[in-house]
């Protein structure tokens, strides 16, 4: 009986002797499905020792590449030893600062590598990259600088994790220029999937007199002011169109001219409240002679006509002289000059 004993825990101790080594078990996962740069994301890692021999001097490797044969690009590398029948198990942050290319598809792999660089065990996943969807339009799309005009705009978080930092910068540019003019800007969180929509009133105070060639813009930030997304529309900034004639073309003091106005609105909005000025001056001098001011309303597309009598009672100084006429917009707080012509008099002594 002891005999029997004796040879069954021996061969007991020679199969456990020569089983195989077993290989570390790893699996890694992701806290999302829809990755977006600039996003923080979780990475699960679990790694568990089935073998009876301890495991020291581990390192587990994570990284993207663009196919399985492709170099890695490293995100983290995390020393890792086990004894035998032991587990590990860990979350790795994640800031996702990669841009991917159009068209290219990622894997996220994970290799465990042994003192000796020898591969262990490995994994690959594929990876979902979504860009954000910004979408803009104006109200009305033809008008004059310094109208009332509506901007509407609507931001999509289209992945799976939060924005936290993201900015949001509303501006207007000439097309083409290396720097744009800020209308608003505002910071951004948005939970995943989340549909962002806002509404500005912009009164179009363009700082300079605009060409048409001019571009509204809609750029989404990362938290380090990198552009992850901008959309463009044109502006179509029109001149309005103001004619200024004056009869008889050779004027005298003490009578009268007839000064001929009009005023066309090309835009696709009505005007209310405005202004043409009229003044006379000399070339040189600095002060301006009032002659009347017209207040007026104009539908779009329409024209505002009308003659005005001027009472020459008085000729400025010096030999060169103007008739310098506004027309005015109404701003927030006072009038603002939208066009100006000047046009040369010639007065003669009988």
């Amino acid at each position: 009986m002891k005999k029997c004993l004796f040879l069954i825990f021996s061969l007991s101790f020679l199969l456990a002797a020569c089983s195989p080594s077993r290989y570390p078990e790893l699996t890694v996962s992701l806290s999302g499905a829809s990755l977006m740069q600039g996003v923080q994301a979780i990475i699960h890692v679990h790694v568990s020792n089935p073998d009876q021999e301890d495991r020291p001097g581990m390192k587990l490797l994570l990284g993207i590449s663009k196919n399985e044969d492709s170099a890695m690009s490293l995100i983290q590398e995390i020393p890792i030893s086990l004894n035998a029948g032991q587990t590990f198990e860990q979350d790795v942050p994640w800031y996702v600062d990669l841009k991917p290319v159009d068209s290219s598809s990622y894997l996220f792999r994970s290799v465990l590598e042994g003192p000796d660089s020898l591969i262990l065990a490995q994994t690959s996943t594929p990876l979902e990259f979504v860009q954000p969807a910004l979408t803009m339009s104006i109200a009305p799309k033809r008008f004059t600088i310094f109208s009332p005009t509506t901007i509407t705009f609507q931001v999509t978080n289209p992945s799976d994790f939060k924005w936290n930092g993201f900015k949001l910068l509303l501006c207007y540019a000439p097309i083409g220029a290396s720097s744009q003019i800020q209308i608003i800007e505002e910071s951004l969180n948005l939970a995943a999937g989340e549909v962002y929509t806002h509404t500005v009133n912009w009164n179009a105070d363009f700082q300079n007199i605009p060409s048409i060639n001019y571009q509204l813009s809609l750029m989404l930030l990362l938290p380090d002011d990198t552009v992850l997304r901008q959309i463009s529309t044109p502006i179509d900034v029109v001149q309005p169109d103001l004619n200024i004639s004056i009869d008889p073309a050779q004027l005298m003091l003490n009578t009268k001219a007839t000064i001929h106005v009009s005023v066309t609105n090309p835009s696709e909005m009505d005007w209310q409240d405005y202004q043409v000025h009229l003044y006379y001056e000399a070339v040189d001098d600095t002060s301006r002679n009032w002659i009347q001011t017209l207040t007026f309303s104009l539908k779009a597309g329409e024209t505002f006509q009308q003659d005005v009598t001027w009472n020459i009672n008085y000729i400025p100084p010096g030999p060169n002289h103007n008739l310098d006429v506004l027309l005015m917009t109404p701003g927030p707080d006072i009038y603002v000059v939208l066009a100006e012509v000047k046009i040369p008099l010639s007065f003669s002594a009988h």
